[in-house]
């Protein structure tokens, strides 16, 4: 498994996976209410309102290294491009 951080993103090569896919925190939602922020599983640095709701995937309760998954790949499904051409022709 090799880590590496390039341009502020974190990047995660792993055998059976894509090279260099995106390694993080899952977002959820939006805190809008203070019920929600205090029901929520425990986030590092106290989340407040509007702040991001991370999902908590091993159920534990508290959002930490364990609830880190791959979030996707910066390379893109499609890729496509347009040539256009014309002839002109003048009769003098």
């Amino acid at each position: 498994m090799q880590l590496r951080v390039k341009c502020g993103h974190l990047e995660l090569t792993q055998v059976g996976q894509s090279t260099a896919l995106f390694y993080g925190y899952v977002a959820g939602d939006i805190f809008q209410f203070p019920q929600e922020v205090a029901n929520h599983a425990r986030q590092q640095n106290g989340p407040g309102l509007r702040d991001i709701r991370f999902k908590d995937l091993n159920g534990d309760g508290i959002i930490y290294q364990d609830d880190q998954t791959f979030i996707g790949s910066p390379k893109p499904k499609l890729t496509y491009g347009f040539n256009f051409g014309a002839i002109i022709k003048t009769s003098i």
